[in-house]
């Protein structure tokens, strides 16, 4: 039996994050009939990014933003900070939308990274952005279904560079551990 990791739901970023700035500090309750132009269910990166840019772009907008826990306790505080477009998602998109227009939305979502450091580079902030791509990795024989699936939508939309195959060495080589049997090598991200 390959060794495991136990499944942990807030991030050690997150708590680091806390902790720096003396834990967390609960907002009120939304109680009553609240008036804005624009609510924004969720504060996770989407949810966050989209008010400030709706503030920034008009300042007298009225943005709610409403959380049921803390901002950055969903799926955007979990993945560890990682970005990245919709190349990895071709398999799933293109099936939805036809190739050319999934690949029109990859292309079109190159433009996050590039938009996360002008956002942090315009308010003089290291958000560590370091750009190496994104790897998926396959730990049992029932994931590597999707790793040749992302490998083969690229290849079919055209694109055989957005998503490149790699054996256990070469993952190895990038990540090491016991349990990863193959890859997929992403640039954006």
């Amino acid at each position: 039996m390959r060794p495991s990791v136990e499944p942990r739901l807030a991030s050690w970023w997150l708590e680091q994050a806390l902790a720096a700035e003396g834990g967390t500090h609960a907002a009120p309750p939304l109680a009553g009939d609240v008036t804005a132009d624009v609510a924004i269910v969720g504060g996770g990166y989407t949810g966050l990014w989209t008010a400030i840019a709706l503030r920034e772009r008009d300042p007298g907008l009225r943005v709610s933003l409403v959380e049921a826990e803390i901002c950055g306790a969903g799926p955007s505080g979990r993945n560890g900070g990682f970005i990245h477009g919709y190349w990895a998602a071709l398999a799933s998109t293109a099936p939805v939308l036809g190739a050319a227009e999934a690949v029109r939305l990859a292309q079109a979502a190159e433009a996050i990274v590039p938009g996360v450091r002008a956002f942090a580079a315009a308010r003089g902030e290291d958000v560590w952005l370091r750009e190496g791509g994104m790897l998926m990795v396959s730990t049992s024989p029932a994931q590597d279904a999707a790793i040749d699936g992302a490998i083969s939508a690229a290849a079919a939309a055209g694109h055989p560079e957005e998503a490149v195959a790699l054996s256990a060495k070469e993952v190895a080589r990038r990540c090491s551990s016991p349990v990863f049997r193959a890859g997929v090598s992403f640039r954006d991200g």
